[in-house]
């Protein structure tokens, strides 16, 4: 019984976070190639802009993937903002959608049916990454706040530090009051306004 290794758990929320970037990634390639077809198409300035949109959501999705995968919280941050607006922009799309119809049939209700779905699937995605960002955050906040301040910065041996004390002065501390009555607006000395 002692020799049988201790099972690692899978990281399920980070498993989904995976499959949600690599959806979005062959959704991005795809609008990515429609999108080029379109520019050779039809040059104008609507099918640039829709052009660049997409190099920019391909872009996102790459620093989703590469902040999934050496755990940098930080590059979450652009594919966040992305689909964000994205998502906002489906919302006031299906708003408008649904308020400027001026029949209700099958194909109105199948089309609000489907953005709606959408909607609710890019939410999803963005609520579990963002749930893994968290989770991510609070261990990179454990781990620095549980490393030693200033370790790295200071030197190992005594060899390398300064022989005499004389080239380092040490530095006094300001005496500040606790009462907020006595401290001035304008510098740290009780009383020494002038400035009203």
């Amino acid at each position: 019984m002692a020799d049988q290794p201790i099972k690692v758990q899978r990281d399920y929320l980070k498993i989904v976070c995976y499959a949600i970037a690599a959806f979005e990634a062959l959704h991005s390639l795809y609008f990515l190639l429609d999108t080029a077809y379109l520019l050779i198409s039809y040059t104008n300035l609507y099918t640039i802009m829709a052009f660049l949109g997409t190099n920019v959501w391909v872009l996102t999705v790459v620093a989703l993937s590469v902040g999934l995968w050496k755990e940098r919280p930080m590059l979450f941050i652009f594919w966040f903002f992305f689909s964000g607006i994205g998502t906002i922009t489906d919302i006031v799309y299906m708003v408008w959608n649904v308020t400027a119809s001026l029949t209700f049939d099958l194909a109105h209700f199948l089309r609000w049916t489907i953005l709606y779905c959408g909607i609710v699937l890019e939410c999803t995605g963005l609520y579990l990454v963002y749930s893994y960002y968290q989770r991510l955050n609070r261990q990179k906040n454990d781990d620095s706040a549980s490393r030693p301040k200033d370790s790295a910065l200071r030197p190992k041996d005594s060899a390398s530090r300064p022989k005499n004390s004389a080239s380092r002065p040490k530095r006094r501390k300001r005496y500040v009051p606790k009462s907020p009555a006595l401290q001035s607006g304008t510098t740290s000395y009780p009383a020494t306004d002038t400035k009203r």
